[in-house]
């Protein structure tokens, strides 16, 4: 058995700087990100990983530096960085904590004294994009076969378990969720790694705004449900053979979920008076949502997630901010569906209450068009006595063109002085990029599936769209009509008769 310990060994995939002074490598230990954190551009990994990745390093960032009281205190946080929290890493009491095999600590691992190791299951179970039981994947045919695998590959397999166990074949072991689960993540993004980092730390004030507690992480104390215990997690008690062949999957630290507690990377919203997270649907894109995200204010109607609002308060947001923004989406039955991300560079205005409503009134007025455009080629192929319309195949093309051109929407929200004392989005004497774009992108979808080549046709498509052109063009109310007024002229007519 060679011991591989996360500290000093590669394991994280990352991307460099272009300005990087020494040589370079795809994965890197624990100890060279933090040391060389300033040349490394980002993390390279899938979504889910990104995620979990992200929270681990930030947990090491507030574990070894702390955190600030309230605004007041980011001038000083981190001045020393990669030194204080490499000397963090090498104590005595950490180190042996983050070693993947072993009989002593391992990292986010133990092991339950009645285990076997006859009741393993294969590692594949633990990586979401390998096939594995009834679980196939079309670019893996491998199945639960053993497989040869690396160390760095068992660790990040194992990290990204530990945040979004989600159950499945394993799950009567098992009773709850990883926390990074059922919420869409946002992180802000800098121009390198070091300070990605910094900028998704959170002081203690913000923290407060939720009931909850800084805490320590697993390595030095028992899991809890505080924010450090939760960005590095132990949802399942695993222990990895030492060929990487299986893993012992038992009952871990059952973490709560929302309303008890709130995830610091994640949106909440209320719909219905029902407070809830903000979640990703992939029937539609992340943009669709990101006046949500966006929003500053801690309320009980809405609040945009702790980092965003930590970093507000000890920066003003600068001229543009980069946001990334994901989620593995698991369906009902415990099963992954997909994973979604997306990449935004927010205007500064676009996280003011003008902003933001300049971007909800676009996306409610595309919403409002997408509805109409559904009307219009029912009526059309009804005229027609068609009972399958093509509707799914003219709004996939409608909202996959807007999706190719949101940007136009951002920059709109983000140029709110240009918009004072004009009408609004979609609004009659309209006649801004946004509108012109949901004009133009809703007739091209209708013509898409709206044929005129013969007599009826052409009737049906006058029957289809002409609520549509009144839904795109409205007219300006019509002014009511002013009484007539009494004429001071006297009948004469009237008088000489008398």
């Amino acid at each position: 058995m060679q011991n591989f310990n996360l500290i000093d060994s590669p394991w994280i995939p990352v991307r460099w700087r272009h300005d990087a002074s020494a040589e370079t490598s795809p994965l890197v230990s624990l100890k060279t990100a933090f040391a060389r954190s300033s040349e490394i551009a980002d993390l390279d990994c899938a979504p889910h990983e990104r995620i979990a990745l992200t929270r681990l390093l930030v947990c090491i960032t507030h574990a070894a530096l702390g955190a600030p009281e309230d605004e007041d205190e980011w001038d000083e946080f981190g001045t020393n960085f990669s030194e204080d929290i490499i000397a963090y890493l090498k104590r005595d009491d950490i180190y042996p904590h983050f070693n993947l095999l072993g009989d002593g600590p391992r990292f986010l691992q133990s092991k339950k004294t009645t285990a076997k190791s006859s009741e393993g299951y294969p590692l594949c179970k633990i990586f979401f994009q390998l096939a594995s039981g009834n679980s196939p994947k079309l670019m893996d045919h491998w199945g639960e076969d053993a497989r040869p695998w690396e160390p760095a590959a068992a660790a990040l397999g194992l990290l990204t378990l530990q945040n979004f166990f989600v159950g499945g074949s394993m799950a009567s072991k098992v009773k709850g969720n990883g926390p990074s689960l059922k919420s869409l993540q946002m992180l802000l993004l800098g121009d390198s790694l070091k300070e990605t980092l910094l900028r998704n730390c959170i002081d203690l004030e913000t923290l407060k705004q939720t009931g909850a507690e800084i805490g320590t992480p697993v390595w030095e104390s028992p899991a809890d449900n505080n924010l450090l215990a939760r960005l590095a997690p132990t949802a399942c008690a695993l222990w990895l053979s030492d060929d990487y062949a299986t893993t012992l999957i038992d009952q871990g630290h059952q973490y709560p979920e929302f309303e008890a507690y709130r995830d610091p990377f994640a949106t909440t919203l209320t719909i219905k008076d029902n407070r809830r997270l903000l979640r990703a649907n992939l029937e539609q894109g992340i943009w669709r949502d990101l006046h949500l995200v966006t929003n500053l204010k801690h309320t009980d109607e809405a609040s945009g997630p702790l980092n965003l609002q930590a970093f507000n308060n000890r920066h003003t947001l600068k001229q543009h901010t980069n946001l990334w923004v994901g989620e593995l989406v698991k369906a009902k039955d415990a099963k992954i569906i997909d994973c979604t991300e997306s990449t935004f560079t927010v205007p500064q205005q676009l996280f003011s209450e003008d902003g933001r409503k300049i971007y909800a009134n676009g996306v409610d007025h595309a919403d409002a068009i997408s509805k109409k455009l559904y009307g219009a080629i029912k009526t059309y192929w009804g005229a027609l006595k068609h009972e399958n319309p093509p509707v799914p195949s003219a709004q996939k093309h409608y909202w996959h063109q807007l999706d190719l051109k949101h940007r136009t929407l951002i920059q709109m929200a983000g140029d709110t002085e240009s918009r004072r004392g004009l009408p609004a989005i979609g609004e009659a004497g309209a006649v801004d990029a946004w509108t012109k774009l949901v004009q133009s992108t809703a007739l091209d979808a209708f013509n898409s599936v709206c044929p005129r080549s013969t007599p009826r046709q052409i009737q049906a498509y006058a029957n289809g769209i002409k609520p549509l052109m009144k839904a795109l063009y409205p007219k300006p109310p019509k002014a009511p009509k002013q009484p007539k007024k009494s004429s001071s002229i006297p009948n004469i007519q009237s008088e000489m008769k008398l």
